[in-house]
């Protein structure tokens, strides 16, 4: 199949110069499905499609102790690499009549 024909008015900056290459490659293909969104436009398609819900809660996250005296943990072991930290989510706000505050969260859950 003959490649199809790409024209497109020079741009300069390498954000751009990327998005003329993406447009170029997707030019070359034989597929009329295939496209190339440009950064911003594929993060608006995302908010639209995936969105962003707000609940009406606001959270803080607070690291969990071990309670742990002595034992096992005393121990001189080898470090190892770093294990994610345990943590214990608190809620800080609730929004009057959100979803949140419907279903009984109160600040301090």
């Amino acid at each position: 199949a003959a490649a199809r024909r790409f024209e497109a008015a020079p741009r300069e900056g390498e954000e751009a110069r990327f998005t003329d290459a993406c447009e170029w490659v997707m030019s070359q293909l034989d597929d009329p499905h295939a496209s190339f969104l440009p950064p911003e436009r594929a993060e608006a398609l995302s908010s639209r499609y995936h969105g962003q819900l707000d609940l009406g809660v606001r959270t803080t996250h607070e690291p969990l102790e071990s309670r742990a005296k002595g034992g096992w943990r005393a121990l001189r072991l080898p470090p190892r690499k770093a294990q994610p930290q345990a943590v214990r989510t608190i809620v800080s706000a609730v929004a009057e009549r959100s979803p949140a505050a419907l279903a009984g969260l109160r600040v301090g859950d």
